[in-house]
């Protein structure tokens, strides 16, 4: 589903309050730019506020911008302008002739639909697979194959290691694009997790371990932060399988990093 239709606008929030280009800005520009994000969350073209033909009237493409936004907004065409050129001028937005863009909004949906149309690896790959399968069945038949593999999206797998290991952090309503990247790139290497009972399998042993769930007392306290970095790890599936981490007096090492 686009980002448009949905009802909330996805906002990171730490990552807006240090956004240090941001931060170089007035408050003036921050209310404009909180108040142009919600504009840019219904757009056609997700991110991207178009300056029609017909709406130009001056020698000042940020005054024309200005001028249309002047009337769903609370503030008059000179603040909004003023404030139009801070953000362009810190980065914050951008221009791209006629028009007015938030790149990481452009790049969230451009990954929210490869996420619905290409399930959970992306979309190039399957995208390009399904284009040649109009000209070629057999290749249509081995695309089809392989997303077969992969029986979950990659919101079914946040919900659920948002649920069964909240010390992960995946509590955003969106799964930012790292964290995508990072998933990714593990479950290609680690294709049996393209399967959703192998990743019950692997959290159900972590679950289990008194060590890396923080239930061991005394001094042999872990010194791994057990996050998803540390989950996407081929080295930690391996000790995990492996029971590395049963059993906290007999098998864990309290000197070993993962």
């Amino acid at each position: 589903m686009a980002l448009r239709n949905q009802p909330y606008l996805p906002l990171y929030i730490q990552d807006f309050l240090t956004d240090e280009k941001l931060m170089e800005c007035s408050a003036e520009s921050t209310g404009v730019y909180i108040r142009l994000l919600c504009i840019l969350h219904k757009q056609k073209e997700y991110g991207v506020l178009l300056l029609k033909q017909n709406v130009k009237q001056g020698p000042s493409t940020c005054l024309d911008f200005a001028c249309k936004l002047a009337k769903p907004m609370p503030y008059d065409a000179k603040t909004i302008e003023r404030s139009l050129k801070e953000l362009l001028l810190n980065d914050v937005i951008q221009q791209d002739g006629a028009k007015l863009l938030q790149k990481r909004m452009i790049k969230d949906n451009d990954i929210s639909l490869k996420r619905s149309s290409a399930g959970f690896k992306g979309g190039k790959k399957t995208q390009f697979a399904k284009a040649n399968a109009k000209a070629n069945s057999e290749s249509e038949s081995e695309s089809e194959d392989e997303d077969t593999v992969k029986d979950y999206n990659i919101e079914e797998l946040k919900d659920y290691l948002h649920t069964e290991l909240p010390e992960l952090g995946l509590d955003a309503p969106l799964i930012s694009s790292m964290q995508f990247d990072l998933i990714d790139s593990f479950v290609s290497e680690c294709e049996v997790f393209k399967k959703i009972e192998n990743w019950k399998t692997y959290v159900d042993r972590i679950k289990k371990s008194d060590w890396l769930m923080r239930r061991a007392t005394g001094k042999r306290q872990r010194k791994i932060k057990l996050g998803l970095s540390w989950l996407c790890k081929p080295e930690s599936v391996t000790k995990v399988m492996a029971g590395d981490f049963d059993t906290v007096e007999e098998k864990v090492d309290p000197n070993a990093y993962i």
